[in-house]
């Protein structure tokens, strides 16, 4: 698990700093199931690998980038 640096939204709930969320689910094969995450968790996600997106971009632009970044 690992802690929040900024209060947001996880899987549906409020999380204020520093608590514990539990980490993205991954696939058999230990890649991200993208389809399956919130906007809010995928733009984590985006930038946890570091990924520049906008806050304002649809899901789907957010899973293109994190996909075309992964390769």
């Amino acid at each position: 698990m690992s802690a929040r640096a900024t209060p947001g939204f996880h899987n549906g709930r409020y999380v204020k700093v520093g608590l514990q969320h539990p980490p993205v689910a991954e696939t058999a094969s230990g890649d991200v199931s993208l389809e399956s995450l919130t906007k809010a968790e995928l733009l984590d996600e985006a930038k946890r690998r570091n990924v520049e997106v906008s806050e304002r971009a649809t899901k789907a632009e957010i899973i293109s980038a994190l996909e075309a970044a992964r390769g």
